[in-house]
This record gives structure tokens, C-alpha cells and sequence, in this order.
């Protein structure tokens, strides 16, 4: 029970073990300090284990693209018993990112703003893909004019292709035919030489 055992020996040299008193303070003392050193030591060794466990498993990972402003989703977790998965959205939402703090993000619902803020991890949350901003950029009467320009040449050119076509020369079999025939005779050199025969020395003269 936490003791080493006593030997026949240690009866031999003390035989009255028990009439050392052991200070129970200071017993207490020394173990809770001894305690404390090992779970502090363990605590250090974890720490730089995962450190090097986290090293190799991110080798060439990209990270999050979000950033502070972006409208994201956040990942579902409610109850959806009795639902297929086919009918049941991942994502719900419309929060806006308020900070980014590695790997977390606070969130706020733009639906309700009187809800408080959440912090989420980033794996929990997705960025809204939207062309708002391509919306909001007014288009100038400059680009409008050069978009026209560019869009009436193209049209011009069209034109001038469509009036002004080039004629296509259609190949046929009798094209064909006719340019074998006027062909000089060519042999064709074949790929394989035939396989010249010896006559047998009976046949020869």
C-alpha cells in the first residue's frame, strides 16, 4: 500500500521498526510537492508532444480563408430525427465574422442582433459565396461607352464574315478518285519486303 515491504533482514538489523515515529505534516507535505513536480513535468512533455504531432499533421496546410466581415453559415448540429439526410440542410444561418483568432472566430446573427456573439471554430463555419459586391460597383458612363465600342466592332466583323464568306472546298470520293488517277505511278513501298524464295537445287539448270 505504498510501503516497501519489510524484509526478513530489516527485522534483523531493526527490530522494533515501529518505535520511529513519521511526522504525518510533513509526510503530507512531501507528497503533495512530489505530486505536484510530476504532474507539472507531464504536463511540459504533452504540451511539446502535441506541438510536434500538430507540425507534421499541417505540413501543407492552407489555413482558412475567412476574414473578419465575411458573411458565413454555420454548421447544423440541432436534432433532425425521423428526417433523411437528403432532406436535411448541413449549414444554417446568416452570421457575419466579427474577430479571427486562430482556429476560432467570433460570430454575430444578422437576423437577430439582439442574440449575444458565439465563438465557433472555424471548422464550424463557411463562407457565403455571393455577388453582392459585383452588384453594388456602379458601372461607369466610360466603361459603358468602351463596352460598346468593343461589342459594336465584334459585330462589324461578324458582318463582314457573314457578307464576304470564303468558299470551302469539299473533298469527295470523286475528288479522290480523280487525284489517284492523275497521280504519277508511284510503287508503294511496302513496310515488310516480300520473302524471297530459294528454288530447290533439283529444279535448278
Amino acid at each position: 500500500f505504498g510501503r516497501d515491504p519489510t524484509l526478513t533482514i530489516d527485522r534483523i538489523l531493526d527490530p522494533s521498526p515501529k518505535s520511529v515515529k513519521t511526522d504525518l505534516r510533513l509526510f503530507k507535505e512531501s507528497l503533495t510537492t512530489t505530486l505536484r513536480d510530476a504532474w507539472n513535468e507531464a504536463a511540459i512533455r504533452s504540451r511539446e508532444a502535441q506541438a510536434v504531432y500538430q507540425k507534421k499533421a499541417n505540413e501543407g496546410a492552407q489555413g482558412s480563408i475567412i476574414k473578419a466581415g465575411d458573411r458565413v453559415m454555420y454548421k447544423d448540429y440541432s436534432n433532425h430525427k425521423g428526417l433523411s439526410r437528403k432532406l436535411v440542410l448541413p449549414w444554417t444561418g446568416d452570421f457575419r465574422v466579427v474577430e479571427v483568432n486562430p482556429p476560432t472566430a467570433t460570430i454575430y446573427d444578422r437576423r437577430d442582433s439582439r442574440k449575444p456573439e458565439r465563438i465557433v471554430h472555424l471548422d464550424q463555419i463557411k463562407k457565403i459565396s455571393s455577388s453582392e459586391e459585383d452588384i453594388d460597383t456602379p458601372v461607369t458612363e466610360a466603361d459603358a461607352v468602351a463596352n460598346d465600342g468593343t461589342n459594336s466592332e465584334v459585330g462589324d466583323k461578324q458582318e463582314e464574315v457573314i457578307r464576304n464568306p470564303e468558299p470551302t472546298v469539299q473533298t469527295t470520293s470523286k475528288t479522290l478518285s480523280n487525284q489517284t488517277e492523275t497521280s504519277p505511278d508511284i510503287a508503294p513501298v511496302r513496310r515488310n519486303p516480300q520473302r524471297q524464295r530459294k528454288l530447290p537445287a533439283k529444279f535448278k539448270t
